[in-house]
């Protein structure tokens, strides 16, 4: 069975807003070996894009192998990744009567060949203890061209002039994980009553070098001067992490769990720019940046749950105590962060009918900044546009309060209320003077939410069943002090989602689904168009049902770009962007051996929220 948990217990990590999915595979005894072959092939489709080899490929294969003592398990990835994206921008300033408009284009285009490999295995040391252990190491090897054309009108005291650059650069990246966990669970009986303790390393190894090269011209489109950059980027990141859990239910419906989690981070990101000058290269300080933060983290909870006839309860507690340290080595900045966080959670369920049910849910939440948030990275567009890290910014902290009903367990009404405060957000800043613009990561006061949400299927047919889902909301953005400003704005917006599945004869079924996001405010962003997309997929079942074929194919018609504009403070620009959403992929998965066998226990593991700040899948 697949369990979707929407509102999360104290006993996972307090960090994210979003939900899990809880598989829960049936109990048997059957011993074998099993596997299954995945072979993937696709392509890409979007116009006047700058490259042509979009072309993406995978090969998967797992297999898992359980006797009575021991369940062995591994999984291998090789995989090729291709991907283009462009942004088009329109942008002002006014700096002490001069008047420059900028049009540029950036447009960005790479590949590379990501691999994994998984092996584990359980050892059953009794019918109520089991050992196990993982290694997971991936890596991510590719390359990404980039190009652009930006056109300068400038005009002061009524005279005009014209100039333009163009900006190229090649960037090769390698970057590696490595995962090691060693656990251990035990059963002190049948009816729930367990611990389980998770010990985890992961380390991620990343390294780039990116060199740039800017022509610059005249009117008559005749070169006046070069620019000749480089830089490199390594960074390396080490997360450790340990967790034991408890759970202790009783006869009476009653459940306790509690628990205990310790993690410690450090990022270490060396950010060298140089630049040519006359054929010698020399550091250029206002853009090089080392910086190394740390974080430990101590966290305990205790959770409680109780179910009567027509009431559920769940409540629980989660404390974690944070010590955080941003050093910045080249500004000689260090900004220390300790604080104690209280995370309380409840939820109430009430069974009115056979038919008719509410649930009343309170939580919060802490989001913490991923890693690449905190690297002092910059990344261009051109020398007048790039975007950079923040190694300060601070985690955000979130209520959620939400109130459901729901009809025959499959019609569902959800008023939502979410408060944010030292929300991460994103935000553009312009220096008049040098007439650079940046996209930088800052904390914005407070984020107020309201929503709506229905969910609700439609059987058309016996073979045609449709999945649809709308969601209202109001969102307001408020800070006293943005950009030396005030901001306070909202709006409202709606997005919804529908999906339709068909089961056909012989073995043949599809699907299709579409959604759709309506114009919204981000911030000082405002979104100027909607977003939508169609999507559609065939499948076939052969070889006796143990083999799959499916074609999919996203984005049909090109529609999910995304388009905006800014005007606040001293910022005025429009901006376009697209990315490779219009996909088409072959696919063919084939299960061998005994289907009966049951396979690997699926858990998380200690350092699984860490290793999603660090970007730990690179595929």
């Amino acid at each position: 069975s697949i369990e979707i948990i929407t509102n999360l217990s104290s006993k996972y990590d307090a960090s994210g807003n979003s939900g899990i999915i809880n598989i829960k595979l049936k109990k048997n005894k059957s011993f074998g070996t099993n596997g299954t072959l995945s072979l993937t092939a696709g392509d890409a489709f979007i116009p006047d894009a700058s490259i042509s080899d979009l072309y993406r490929g995978s090969v998967n294969l797992t297999l898992n192998h359980r006797n009575e003592k021991v369940n062995v398990y591994g999984t291998g990835n090789l995989s090729r990744n291709a991907f283009y994206n462009d942004n088009t921008l329109m942008r002002s300033t006014n700096f002490e009567g001069l008047r420059s408009e900028f049009d540029q284009i950036g447009q960005r285009g790479g590949n590379g060949i990501y691999s994994s490999a998984r092996i584990g295995a359980d050892f059953f040391a009794s019918k109520k203890t089991t050992f196990g252990v993982m290694l997971d190491v991936n890596n991510w090897n590719g390359q990404m061209i980039s190009t652009g054309l930006t056109n300068i009108m400038e005009q002061k005291d009524g005279v005009s002039t014209a100039s333009s650059l163009i900006p190229s650069s090649a960037r090769e990246m390698d970057n590696w994980n490595y995962t090691g966990n060693l656990n251990m669970k035990h059963n002190f009986n049948d009816k729930g009553k367990e611990v389980s303790i998770d010990i985890d390393y992961s380390g991620f190894r990343n390294y780039a070098y990116q060199d740039f090269d800017t022509r610059f011209f005249d009117a008559q489109n005749v070169p006046t001067s070069s620019l000749i950059q480089r830089n490199t980027t390594p960074s390396n990141i080490d997360i450790f992490a340990a967790k034991v859990d408890f759970t202790i239910p009783t006869d009476d419906k009653f459940k306790i769990e509690f628990g205990a989690k310790s993690s410690y981070v450090k990022t270490d990101n060396d950010f060298i720019f140089e630049v040519n000058n006359d054929n010698t290269w020399s550091i250029d300080e206002g853009k090089t940046n080392h910086s190394i933060y740390t974080e430990f983290v101590n966290a305990a909870y205790f959770n409680v749950g109780k179910q009567w006839s027509k009431i559920g309860f769940q409540g629980g507690l989660r404390a974690e105590y944070t010590q955080s340290e941003g050093n910045s080595l080249t500004a000689d900045i260090v900004v220390p962060n300790d604080y104690l966080s209280v995370f309380p959670t409840a939820f109430l369920t009430q069974k009115i009918n056979e038919d008719n049910s509410m649930k009343y849910s309170y939580s919060r939440r802490i989001g913490r900044p991923n890693y690449q948030q905190l690297n002092p990275f910059l990344f261009f567009l051109d020398p007048f546009t790039f975007q950079k890290g923040n190694e300060f910014l601070r985690p955000q902290f979130t209520d959620n309060a939400e109130l459901s009903y729901t009809y025959k367990n499959s019609v569902s009404l959800t008023l939502g209320y979410a408060y944010t405060k030292d929300n991460m957000f994103e935000v553009i800043e312009q220096d008049d003077a040098s007439r650079v613009t940046f996209q930088t990561q800052t904390n914005l006061e407070k984020v107020k939410n309201y929503s709506a949400n229905l969910s609700f299927p439609v059987p058309v047919t016996k073979w045609w069943m449709m999945q649809n889902n709308f969601n209202v909301y109001y969102t307001r953005y408020q800070d006293n002090n943005l950009s030396g400003g005030m901001l306070d704005i909202g709006q409202t917006a709606f997005n919804f989602y529908t999906s339709s599945t068909f089961t056909m004869k012989k073995g043949w079924s599809a699907e299709a689904n579409m959604w759709f996001n309506s114009p919204q405010v981000l911030g000082i962003i405002r979104q100027t168009k909607p977003q939508y997309a169609v999507n559609a997929g065939i499948q076939k079942s052969i070889l006796e049902k143990k083999g799959r074929l499916k074609l999919n194919v996203s984005d049909i018609f090109l529609t999910s770009f995304f388009s905006g504009d800014i005007d606040y403070q001293n910022v005025d620009l429009a901006v376009n962007s697209r990315w490779t959403s219009r996909r088409a992929s072959l696919s063919f998965t084939y299960n061998f051996g005994n289907q009966n066998v049951k396979g690997s226990r699926r858990r998380s593991t200690a350092t699984e929220d860490l290793k999603r700040r660090a970007g730990g899948n690179n595929n």
